[in-house]
């Protein structure tokens, strides 16, 4: 009569950003919805045993490096990273599942404002 769901599987790409810096100069015409933020990314790559921080303030939705202050620290694996960035996963869901960490969390709901991304990755290679 019924039947138990157990999990929702899916193939696809993995993504990986390497210059998270390039990433955001590259991206620049992207409008991150509005937000005003400043936010410091402090991204661990455990394969490579670096750390990269970068600081980015978003005025309008619009990003910019060149500034030094900012409101948020946000700590995490490049791994979220790219993920967060490609719109796959949101800062809450990382957040939640302990794999997004934040200074303060009264900047969380901007956070993940800031990066939600209705369409998420679509890969249409035959695997």
């Amino acid at each position: 009569y019924g039947y138990l769901e157990t999990n929702t599987q899916a193939v696809g790409a993995m993504y990986k950003i390497f210059d998270i810096k390039g990433a955001f100069i590259k991206y620049s015409y992207r409008n991150y919805n509005n937000s005003n933020l400043g936010i410091k990314f402090a991204v661990k790559d455990d394969f490579f045993k670096k750390e990269e921080e970068i600081i980015v303030n978003f005025s309008d939705g619009i990003p910019d490096l060149s500034k030094k202050t900012y409101d948020l620290t946000v700590t995490m694996d490049v791994s979220d990273f790219s993920a967060l960035f490609m719109g796959a996963a949101g800062a809450r869901g990382l957040f939640n599942l302990g794999l997004l960490k934040v200074d303060d969390e009264n900047y969380l709901s901007d956070l993940d404002k800031a990066f939600y991304c209705s369409q998420k990755p679509v890969c249409y290679t035959d695997f």
